[in-house]
C-alpha cells in the first residue's frame, strides 16, 4: 500500500468521525473523537499482544529447548536493532502529520520521508548486524 493510499484511508476515517459528531457540541465531539481513537489503538494493541503470546506458546511447544532459546535470542537482537533503526520516526511522523492535514501533498511528503528514512536506517542496521 502506498503512502498516499494510507493517508487517504486515515483521512476518510477522520472525516467520518468528524461528520458523525457534527451535531454535537465541541467538547462532546472532542471527547468522542479521543475515545474512539483510543479504543481503536487499544483493541489493536490487545490483538497484537494476544497473537504474540499465542505464537510464543506454539514455538515453545514445537521446538526443542535449544531451538526455542535460539529463536528467543534472535528475536531479542532483532527487537533491539529495530528500536535503533526506528530513530523515533513513529513519534515524529505522528506528531508532524496533523500539521499538514490541509495539504495532502505535504502530508504525503511527510509519510514518504518517514518511509525513506526508515528504509535507509533499517538497511544500515541490517548490514551492521550481519
Amino acid at each position: 500500500m502506498s503512502a498516499a493510499k494510507l493517508y487517504r484511508i486515515i483521512r476518510i476515517i477522520y472525516l467520518l468521525i468528524m461528520n458523525s459528531n457534527k451535531n454535537n457540541n465541541s467538547s462532546t465531539s472532542s471527547v468522542v473523537e479521543v475515545l474512539s481513537g483510543g479504543t481503536l489503538v487499544s483493541v489493536a494493541k490487545v490483538l497484537s499482544l494476544g497473537i504474540g503470546f499465542l505464537t510464543q506458546i506454539a514455538l515453545a511447544r514445537l521446538l526443542t529447548e535449544s531451538g526455542y532459546g535460539s529463536v528467543v535470542l534472535a528475536l531479542s537482537v532483532m527487537n533491539v536493532a529495530a528500536l535503533v533503526a526506528k530513530l523515533g520516526l513513529d513519534d515524529g511522523v505522528t506528531r508532524e502529520l496533523p500539521h499538514h492535514e490541509d495539504n495532502p501533498k505535504k502530508a504525503a511528503g511527510v509519510i514518504r520521508a518517514g518511509w525513506v528514512i526508515a528504509a535507509v536506517s533499517g538497511l544500515v542496521v541490517a548490514v551492521s548486524c550481519s
